[in-house]
């Protein structure tokens, strides 16, 4: 039998669903020693009428409170209402990080408008270390179900 995907991807962090007008949310903090990457997939709901940016960044740290050297990011501009419904995707390799001691990421997202776009982030830890995928999922996930 072949391995499922829940055994090959553990789900490590989210920004819930949330109506994110000019403020910055703060995903859970993954310590990416137990995986080979983790993949972020931010969603961006309906924008309003006016424009905004909203902006993707992951940060790297040494310990789970001091996660605060800037990876990168990525932003997507919405000029109009046409513009809404699209989603952002940061692959972070974590065997590139600044240095031996820095094992642990995060992720921001940062709605720089008042347009009140409803944001989602999903963040996935592929390849871990130690199997299933599934030990590291947090401690929100309910429920793993199957197909027979």
């Amino acid at each position: 039998m072949s391995e499922r995907a829940s055994q090959m991807a553990g789900l490590v962090a989210t920004i819930d669903p949330v109506k994110s007008s000019g403020k910055t949310w703060t995903s859970d903090v993954i310590d990416a020693s137990l995986y080979d990457s983790v993949l972020f997939i931010l969603s961006i709901g309906a924008v309003s009428s006016c424009s905004g940016v909203v902006t993707l960044k992951v940060y790297e740290g040494t310990a789970t409170g001091t996660v605060t050297t800037l990876i990168g990011s990525t932003a997507f501009t919405a000029a109009n209402t046409s513009s809404q419904n699209v989603q952002l995707i940061w692959d972070h390799d974590c065997e590139r990080m600044s240095g031996p001691n820095y094992r642990y990421v995060k992720a921001t997202v940062t709605n720089a408008s008042n347009s009140g776009a409803l944001i989602s982030l999903v963040g996935l830890g592929f390849k871990p270390r130690f199997h299933p995928a599934s030990d590291g999922d947090l401690a929100s996930v309910q429920v793993i179900a199957n197909s027979t």
